[in-house]
Protein backbone atom coordinates (compact mmCIF):
# COMPACT_ATOMS: atom_id res chain seq x y z
CA UNK A 1 0.00 0.00 0.00
CA UNK A 2 1.29 3.55 -0.45
CA UNK A 3 1.54 6.66 -2.77
CA UNK A 4 4.42 8.43 -4.46
CA UNK A 5 3.30 11.63 -3.74
CA UNK A 6 4.71 13.87 -2.41
CA UNK A 7 3.57 17.16 0.09
CA UNK A 8 4.91 20.86 1.49
CA UNK A 9 5.56 21.77 4.99
CA UNK A 10 4.74 24.54 6.68
CA UNK A 11 5.56 27.47 4.63
CA UNK A 12 7.37 30.69 5.70
CA UNK A 13 4.15 32.76 4.11
CA UNK A 14 1.12 32.28 6.13
CA UNK A 15 1.86 28.49 6.83
CA UNK A 16 2.26 25.34 4.45
CA UNK A 17 0.25 24.11 2.43
CA UNK A 18 -0.10 20.05 0.77
CA UNK A 19 0.99 19.08 -2.36
CA UNK A 20 -2.10 18.43 -4.40
CA UNK A 21 -1.86 15.53 -6.91
CA UNK A 22 -0.78 16.22 -10.11
CA UNK A 23 -2.82 15.49 -12.77
CA UNK A 24 -2.11 15.28 -16.77
CA UNK A 25 -5.10 14.99 -19.01
CA UNK A 26 -7.29 13.80 -15.89
CA UNK A 27 -4.84 11.73 -14.35
CA UNK A 28 -2.38 11.50 -11.82
CA UNK A 29 1.17 12.25 -12.82
CA UNK A 30 3.73 10.41 -10.70
CA UNK A 31 6.63 12.43 -12.63
CA UNK A 32 7.25 9.86 -15.14
CA UNK A 33 4.10 10.09 -16.87
CA UNK A 34 0.35 9.84 -15.65
CA UNK A 35 -1.14 6.61 -14.38
CA UNK A 36 -4.70 5.51 -13.93
CA UNK A 37 -6.32 5.18 -10.51
CA UNK A 38 -6.79 1.83 -11.78
CA UNK A 39 -2.82 1.39 -11.53
CA UNK A 40 -3.21 1.93 -7.34
CA UNK A 41 -3.00 -1.65 -7.00
CA UNK A 42 -2.82 -1.63 -3.10
CA UNK A 43 -5.88 0.09 -3.30
CA UNK A 44 -6.68 3.80 -2.80
CA UNK A 45 -7.26 3.89 0.92
CA UNK A 46 -4.35 2.72 1.57
CA UNK A 47 -2.26 4.56 -0.60
CA UNK A 48 -0.63 8.37 0.52
CA UNK A 49 -1.72 11.21 -1.97
CA UNK A 50 -0.75 14.26 -0.21
CA UNK A 51 1.40 14.64 3.12
CA UNK A 52 2.29 17.12 5.22
CA UNK A 53 6.19 17.30 5.39
CA UNK A 54 8.62 19.90 5.41
CA UNK A 55 11.37 21.06 4.39
CA UNK A 56 9.29 24.96 5.05
CA UNK A 57 8.37 26.29 1.45
CA UNK A 58 6.14 29.47 1.05
CA UNK A 59 2.72 28.25 0.35
CA UNK A 60 2.91 29.90 -3.12
CA UNK A 61 5.69 27.88 -4.16
CA UNK A 62 4.52 24.17 -3.27
CA UNK A 63 7.21 21.24 -3.35
CA UNK A 64 7.08 17.56 -4.08
CA UNK A 65 9.37 15.36 -1.61
CA UNK A 66 12.08 13.31 -3.36
CA UNK A 67 11.93 9.69 -2.27
CA UNK A 68 13.23 6.50 -3.88
CA UNK A 69 12.80 2.96 -2.92
CA UNK A 70 16.76 2.04 -2.53
CA UNK A 71 17.46 4.91 -0.07
CA UNK A 72 16.64 6.31 3.43
CA UNK A 73 13.18 7.70 3.67
CA UNK A 74 13.28 11.62 3.89
CA UNK A 75 12.49 13.35 7.20
CA UNK A 76 9.13 14.06 7.63
CA UNK A 77 9.47 17.87 9.10
CA UNK A 78 6.15 19.17 10.07
CA UNK A 79 4.69 22.17 12.45
CA UNK A 80 2.84 19.62 15.18
CA UNK A 81 4.97 17.75 17.55
CA UNK A 82 2.49 14.95 17.94
CA UNK A 83 1.07 14.36 14.50
CA UNK A 84 1.83 14.55 10.64
CA UNK A 85 -1.37 15.01 8.59
CA UNK A 86 -1.85 12.65 5.77
CA UNK A 87 -4.81 12.12 3.10
CA UNK A 88 -5.22 9.42 1.20
CA UNK A 89 -5.70 9.07 -2.58
CA UNK A 90 -9.21 8.42 -1.58
CA UNK A 91 -9.89 11.54 -0.15
CA UNK A 92 -9.84 10.91 3.35
CA UNK A 93 -7.74 12.71 5.73
CA UNK A 94 -6.07 11.74 9.00
CA UNK A 95 -3.74 12.57 11.80
CA UNK A 96 -0.77 10.02 11.45
CA UNK A 97 1.46 9.85 14.97
CA UNK A 98 5.23 10.83 14.53
CA UNK A 99 8.07 7.66 14.80
CA UNK A 100 6.00 5.21 13.17
CA UNK A 101 8.50 2.10 11.77
CA UNK A 102 10.03 3.15 7.97
CA UNK A 103 8.78 0.06 6.35
CA UNK A 104 5.18 1.00 7.47
CA UNK A 105 5.90 3.89 5.75
CA UNK A 106 7.00 2.47 3.01
CA UNK A 107 4.04 0.24 2.71
CA UNK A 108 1.54 3.70 2.27
CA UNK A 109 4.19 5.25 -0.05
CA UNK A 110 4.42 2.65 -2.24
CA UNK A 111 0.99 1.68 -4.49
CA UNK A 112 1.29 -1.84 -5.93
CA UNK A 113 3.79 -3.58 -3.17
CA UNK A 114 0.93 -5.89 -2.01
CA UNK A 115 1.79 -5.47 1.59
CA UNK A 116 -1.03 -5.32 4.34
CA UNK A 117 -1.44 -2.24 5.35
CA UNK A 118 -1.51 -2.10 9.38
CA UNK A 119 -4.79 -1.46 11.62
CA UNK A 120 -5.46 2.37 10.65
CA UNK A 121 -6.53 2.77 14.40
CA UNK A 122 -3.06 2.01 15.26
CA UNK A 123 -1.40 4.47 13.58
CA UNK A 124 -3.30 7.48 14.41
CA UNK A 125 -1.70 10.46 16.44
CA UNK A 126 -3.28 10.75 20.03
CA UNK A 127 -4.83 14.53 19.81
CA UNK A 128 -5.52 15.15 23.36
CA UNK A 129 -7.95 18.38 24.33
CA UNK A 130 -6.31 21.60 24.64
CA UNK A 131 -8.83 24.21 25.23
CA UNK A 132 -11.04 24.35 28.10
CA UNK A 133 -14.21 23.56 25.29
CA UNK A 134 -12.17 20.46 24.22
CA UNK A 135 -11.77 19.52 27.35
CA UNK A 136 -15.85 19.94 28.26
CA UNK A 137 -16.54 18.67 24.88
CA UNK A 138 -14.46 15.28 26.09
CA UNK A 139 -15.63 15.18 29.32
CA UNK A 140 -19.68 14.54 27.28
CA UNK A 141 -18.48 12.30 25.24
CA UNK A 142 -17.04 9.80 28.02
CA UNK A 143 -20.08 10.43 30.31
CA UNK A 144 -22.07 9.15 27.35
CA UNK A 145 -19.96 6.17 26.58
CA UNK A 146 -20.24 5.69 30.52
CA UNK A 147 -24.05 5.38 30.06
CA UNK A 148 -23.61 3.18 26.93
CA UNK A 149 -20.90 0.62 28.42
CA UNK A 150 -23.50 0.34 31.48
CA UNK A 151 -26.04 -0.93 28.94
CA UNK A 152 -24.26 -2.97 27.38
CA UNK A 153 -23.20 -4.82 30.42
CA UNK A 154 -26.58 -5.12 31.29
CA UNK A 155 -27.05 -7.05 27.83
CA UNK A 156 -23.70 -8.75 28.54
CA UNK A 157 -25.24 -10.26 31.94
CA UNK A 158 -28.47 -11.13 30.13
CA UNK A 159 -27.16 -13.10 27.18
CA UNK A 160 -24.85 -14.82 29.72
CA UNK A 161 -27.73 -16.14 31.97
CA UNK A 162 -29.91 -17.41 28.54
CA UNK A 163 -26.53 -19.01 27.39
CA UNK A 164 -26.63 -20.71 30.52
CA UNK A 165 -30.40 -21.54 30.62
CA UNK A 166 -29.68 -23.44 27.17
CA UNK A 167 -26.61 -25.21 27.78
CA UNK A 168 -28.25 -26.66 31.06
CA UNK A 169 -30.81 -28.48 29.16
CA UNK A 170 -29.03 -30.19 25.89
CA UNK A 171 -30.98 -32.13 23.53
CA UNK A 172 -29.00 -34.73 22.13
CA UNK A 173 -24.90 -35.75 22.26
CA UNK A 174 -24.72 -33.61 18.68
CA UNK A 175 -26.22 -30.55 20.33
CA UNK A 176 -24.03 -31.06 23.60
CA UNK A 177 -21.00 -31.45 21.98
CA UNK A 178 -21.30 -28.53 19.41
CA UNK A 179 -22.07 -26.28 22.49
CA UNK A 180 -19.09 -27.46 24.05
CA UNK A 181 -16.83 -26.41 20.84
CA UNK A 182 -18.75 -22.94 20.85
CA UNK A 183 -17.58 -22.08 24.71
CA UNK A 184 -14.10 -23.07 23.87
CA UNK A 185 -14.20 -20.61 20.77
CA UNK A 186 -15.86 -18.00 23.10
CA UNK A 187 -13.25 -18.62 25.78
CA UNK A 188 -10.45 -18.30 23.67
CA UNK A 189 -11.89 -15.17 21.96
CA UNK A 190 -12.49 -13.10 24.94
CA UNK A 191 -8.91 -14.15 26.78
CA UNK A 192 -7.74 -12.68 24.14
CA UNK A 193 -9.76 -9.16 23.94
CA UNK A 194 -8.88 -9.31 27.41
CA UNK A 195 -5.40 -8.84 27.48
CA UNK A 196 -5.90 -6.62 24.65
CA UNK A 197 -8.16 -4.46 27.05
CA UNK A 198 -5.56 -4.59 30.10
CA UNK A 199 -2.45 -3.88 28.00
CA UNK A 200 -4.76 -0.57 26.20
CA UNK A 201 -5.98 0.12 29.96
CA UNK A 202 -2.15 -0.49 31.66
CA UNK A 203 -1.06 2.51 28.52
CA UNK A 204 -3.97 5.07 29.23
CA UNK A 205 -3.53 5.07 33.00
CA UNK A 206 0.50 5.03 32.71
CA UNK A 207 0.21 8.16 30.21
CA UNK A 208 -2.24 10.09 32.79
CA UNK A 209 0.43 9.51 35.52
Amino acid sequence: PGGALGGAGAGEEGGGIGVPIKLRNGVPDLGNGPIRLSALQDGLSNTFGVIEAGPAVAWTKPADIAFTLDQSLPALVGPFSNAIHVSMMDGTVWAMKRGLNEQILRSMITFNDGMITPNRGKLHAALPPETAEEREALKKKAEETSRLFSRYAELQKENTALIGRIIRNPLDFNEVDEMIEEMKREILTEETKNRELKKAATEREQRKK
